[in-house]
Order: C-alpha cells, then sequence, then structure tokens
C-alpha cells in the first residue's frame, strides 16, 4: 500500500487529502483504494491496541500499593 497527498489552498484555508493506492508489482497497476476502508481497517487496529494498553495501566495501577485493591476500596488516589 502507499498513499499520495494533495495539498490545496483556497484563499487563507489549506486542506489535505490522501489518495490510497495498492500496488501490484506483477501487473504494474495501481488500484485505488477507498479511504473509508482504510480508516476503519486502522482505526479497528489502533483502537484495540489503545484498549489493551489502557486496560494494562488500570490494571497496573489497581494492583498498586495505591491502588484501591489495597487500601479497602475507600479512595482511587
Amino acid at each position: 500500500m502507499t498513499y499520495t497527498q494533495s495539498i490545496s489552498e483556497i484563499g487563507t484555508a489549506t486542506y489535505w487529502t490522501a489518495t490510497w493506492f495498492c500496488l501490484e508489482e506483477q501487473a504494474g497497476a495501481n488500484t485505488e483504494l477507498n479511504s473509508d476502508t482504510v480508516f476503519l481497517y486502522s482505526g479497528s487496529i489502533y483502537g484495540l491496541v489503545l484498549f489493551v494498553a489502557l486496560l494494562f495501566v488500570t490494571n497496573w495501577y489497581w494492583n498498586s500499593s495505591i491502588g484501591p485493591a489495597k487500601n479497602d476500596g475507600l479512595r482511587l488516589w
């Protein structure tokens, strides 16, 4: 996969667009991908990674010496 970036300036506003392509090396052709599909897959992957990271941090804090599991759950900080 590769992308091309276009920059347009209209008045004082600047607009960026990215077009994603799937490279077919044997045929030497580029197939344009739907940007919604690209963002759906990448957003799902990044969302899952962020969720796992935050779950790890929450678990680490909860079971730390200052976490609610160690002080009868009365103080969160």
